[in-house]
């Protein structure tokens, strides 16, 4: 099979139609804000939000939790958290720089591709391994490759990578996947000394190692690299058993082998090492099947999810952002209509299998195989199969198992053209690719916002008790508490032990005064989860808030317990001792949670007011300089320090801290009535007129500024 030469502008042509579609499908993702797992990524994490030294993120996971701590999720990917707080340094919080950097990303990966697929198409179709010097173009592969680049540019599935910030850590891996795919190419090169074949081996290890500090699944890149060695060399199973071999040299064979065996230590070392950081601990709701006691139906169960993921990539029109809870219910019955999905996936990929294996040595059989190893291989860290994964389904761990995917759907579009025409199966290959693009435009605009996305989730998966929590949360924010409180009690109507929903509820029923309603829940909730830190804080506060003080401290006390760096549980046990007279408590209490973080202001805030309240004014200005000195944008600091320098009669500091105070919060009603007692005090009645009446102004039911007003008017009347 021969061909000429392919020009310089021809290739330039298929990666700018590559990028144009990449970048057409999800460009509106530019727009969007962070949503979902976002917000814990990039808005509450200290890695990229403070000035922690850079090699921290090296010892904590993708959430910014000590990798080492049994409250972290150990995923560990510090280099793609290093981009993000790149994206932070460049634009700060506004999620526009980081999507467009995922786009950018995604572009790069889909240009990578077309190359892969060049290099594929080109190197599968000469028998034994044996390449040209070029590249060749022909009238059987040029669509092919062209047509397997663009499928992937637009695939709906990939929507969740590209739009969800999160999902930068399935580019990047993915960019260092295909990279060390096309280093390992030349390295299989008979052309070439030692030296450089072995520099090129060095750095495959070195990109599969990258591309495992960016996502876990990128160390998957050294199981295709070894398929991709022995289908070069020409190793056939079928010539093997029948006790025929390649003909290549013993020398070329003993390369191979050395190649392979390298890549396969090496993957095993690295493996090993991230093993180390220690696996994850997962709840029955995150993946029930995982947790059944049969093993035949762990078997079902997980076949029906493989067959899920295939649909998905053939039918990428039903696609939600979470998948857990009773989204996908498991298969206890042998007679269930679902395992007619489970035969043909395992009829489909067994008969793709035996061909590779017993079928006639050609460029389709090679093709194949490695489209299987580019398909199976990425996926398998989420197959369950090596290690329980912490969800039923997740669009992105398709991201690069879409690539073999692609390949085989472009193999047979090449079979199809040899019954019904080349041109017949241009022309609706490009509509497949057109219908893919729209499909991906439309979901990335689901993409957009939480509310959004949470809306079309329930859509795909109404019985997901976990969707239904996002509504309540994105309800909440939006100050619709009818609609949160319908969403939660659903949630826990379809899952009875959803410690999160069941937390959150209970913070509802607070918020609206219903105590007792949401001691009950919150109890559920610790009930459901013993080790639940957040709800047994919650539980305090609202048993402190019924008067309940010795079960209130017990609460905190729990809640410390099992999340030793808890600010915000030592901060209420602080207001909990204020309110029983134990002033004392109350100040370790506040201390403590300051230690653990230094710009907790609520702490400081309540600390200075428990000092200045007891009349220890020297030990509230030391608590508030100190304040001042580790938060100095938080005016309220200001505000009570001046307030404080005027009950010791200083009160020209008093006004210059006020004044600060002021110009920082120029519209505060309260600033400005005590800013007038500094200048009444010192008997300065135009000035404490004029921040009396301007109080007044920004806030009629201020009384004390009414009553100083009058008492201010009476003196002057008066004199």
């Amino acid at each position: 099979m021969t061909g000429e030469m392919v020009p310089s502008w021809y290739w330039c042509v298929q990666s700018v139609l590559v990028v144009t579609v990449a970048i057409g499908s999800y460009l509106h993702c530019c727009w969007a804000a962070f949503v979902f797992d976002d917000n814990e990524a990039i808005l509450t994490n200290k890695d990229i939000l403070t000035d922690t030294p850079l090699v921290s993120v090296f010892s904590n996971d993708f959430w910014g939790t000590s990798v080492l701590s049994n409250t972290s999720h150990k995923s560990y990917r510090p280099l793609t958290v290093i981009t993000f707080r790149i994206n932070y340094w460049m634009g700060g919080l506004d999620p526009w720089g980081y999507h467009l950097t995922n786009l950018v990303l995604h572009a790069l990966v889909c240009l990578l591709f077309l190359r892969v697929c060049a290099c594929v198409w080109e190197d599968m179709r000469l028998p034994n391994g044996r390449k040209t010097s070029a590249v060749s173009a022909n009238n059987e592969s040029w669509w092919s490759v062209l047509f397997a680049a663009l499928l992937f540019s637009c695939h709906p599935v990939h929507t969740e990578t590209v739009a969800g910030v999160v999902g930068r850590a399935e580019l990047t891996s993915a960019l260092c996947f295909f990279l060390a795919l096309l280093v390992h190419r030349h390295t299989c090169s008979s052309a070439g000394s030692v030296t450089r074949q072995v520099l090129l081996l060095l750095l495959t290890t070195a990109l599969a190692g990258v591309a495992m500090l960016f996502k876990e699944q990128g160390i998957t890149i050294i199981g295709v690299c070894v398929v991709y060695d022995l289908v070069m060399m020409g190793l056939d199973p079928r010539q093997l058993l029948q006790l025929k071999y390649p003909g290549h040299t013993r020398r070329e064979w003993r390369h191979s082998i050395t190649r392979c065996s390298t890549l396969l230590v090496a993957g095993l070392l690295m493996t090993g090492l991230r093993m180390l950081t220690g696996a994850p601990t997962f709840q029955p709701s995150d993946n029930p099947a995982s947790f059944h006691n049969s093993t035949l139906t762990r078997v079902l169960n997980y076949s029906y999810l493989y067959s899920l993921n295939s649909w998905l990539l053939l039918h990428p029109w039903w696609l939600c952002f979470d998948w857990s809870m009773d989204c996908v219910s498991l298969i206890t019955s042998l007679y269930d209509v679902r395992l007619v999905a489970v035969a043909t996936f395992w009829g489909v990929l067994l008969s793709l299998v035996l061909y590779c294996v017993f079928g006639k040595p050609s460029a389709i059989k090679r093709l194949t195989t490695i489209a299987l190893a580019l398909l199976v291989t990425p996926f398998l860290p989420a197959s369950n199969l090596l290690l329980n994964v912490g969800f039923v389904l997740a669009e992105r761990v398709l991201y690069l198992p879409s690539a073999g995917y692609c390949i085989l759907v472009s193999m047979g579009t090449t079979v199809l053209s040899k019954h019904f025409g080349k041109k017949m199966c241009v022309l609706m290959s490009s509509l497949v690719v057109l219908v893919f693009m729209l499909q991906s435009m439309k979901r990335t605009t689901e993409w957009q916002s939480e509310e959004l996305l949470f809306t079309s989730g329930i859509r795909v998966c109404p019985h997901n008790a976990k969707v239904l929590y996002n509504i309540g949360k994105v309800s909440v924010d939006s100050g619709d508490t009818v609609m949160a409180e319908a969403a939660y009690t659903e949630a826990i109507r379809l899952h009875s032990e959803y410690d999160q929903a069941l937390n959150n509820y209970g913070n509802l029923l607070k918020d609206s005064g219903r105590y007792s309603e949401a001691e009950d829940t919150l109890r559920l909730a610790v009930a459901a989860s013993p080790k639940f830190a957040a709800a047994w804080m919650n539980l305090g506060i609202v048993q402190a808030a019924q008067n309940k003080t010795q079960e209130a401290e017990v609460s905190y006390m729990t809640a410390i317990q099992h999340r030793r760096k808890y600010p915000d549980a030592y901060y209420n046990l602080g207001n909990m001792y204020i309110d029983t007279g134990r002033p004392d408590r109350a100040v370790a209490a506040f201390r403590e949670a300051i230690r653990l973080q230094s710009d907790h202001r609520l702490s400081w805030g309540n600390l200075a007011l428990l000092y200045e309240n007891m009349e220890l004014y020297e030990e509230a200005e030391k608590v508030l300089r100190e304040a001042i000195s580790v938060v100095p944008d938080h005016t309220h600091f200001y505000y009570s320090l001046g307030v404080v320098m005027g009950r010791v009669n200083r009160f020209k500091e008093g006004e210059e801290l006020l004044l600060k105070a002021l110009e920082m919060k120029p519209d505060s009603a309260k600033y400005h009535t005590n800013l007038g007692v500094i200048y009444h005090l010192q008997k300065d009645y135009f000035l404490a007129k004029h921040h009396y009446q301007r109080s007044l102004d920004l806030d009629p039911t201020m009384h004390t500024a009414r009553d100083n007003l009058n008492k201010l008017m009476r003196t002057n009347h008066d004199q």
